[in-house]
């Protein structure tokens, strides 16, 4: 992350927001996709908020990797 802040020094703003807020929730989100799976229930809620969480990650990835480009 040094290497890249360092490349862009023009985004360490919206490096540090993403440190600072979506580091966070995507730790809590990993973990409770991790809960969920481990639980290895066909139940229709856990099987959509399995996917609603799998969706939400996508979307972070995608968003980190545009900060980076």
């Amino acid at each position: 992350m040094t290497n890249i802040i360092k490349r862009y020094p023009e985004k360490s703003y919206i490096f540090n927001k993403f440190i600072e807020y979506f580091l966070p929730t995507t730790v809590k989100l990993i973990e409770a996709y991790t809960e969920y799976e481990m639980m290895g229930s066909d139940d229709k809620e856990i099987l959509s908020s399995l996917k609603e969480i799998n969706e939400t990650l996508i979307i972070i990835n995608d968003a980190f990797e545009k900060i980076c480009l």
